[in-house]
């Protein structure tokens, strides 16, 4: 989805820094950063529920009230 140009990001630069850092830390052999990658793994989740109900999307909408739920979770 981010090669087709379908996601961007808005919002507070400091939390795309972090998100970046971990997305630059995740490889094929697993996460190679210090800590959990919640905010990856929120990411992950976020998108999947909003590609598993294309049909009510809004995605933007959608996706910043499901990605900053998620975050407050950890």
């Amino acid at each position: 989805m981010y090669e087709q140009n379908r996601i961007s990001h808005t919002g507070p630069f400091d939390e795309f820094d972090l998100i970046e850092a971990q997305m630059i830390a995740m490889t094929s052999n697993g996460y190679i950063g210090e800590g959990s990658p919640d905010r990856v793994d929120a990411l992950v989740w976020a998108l999947t529920d909003l590609m598993e109900s294309p049909a009510s999307l809004n995605f933007t909408k959608e996706f910043a009230q499901t990605f900053a739920l998620a975050t407050r979770r950890r």
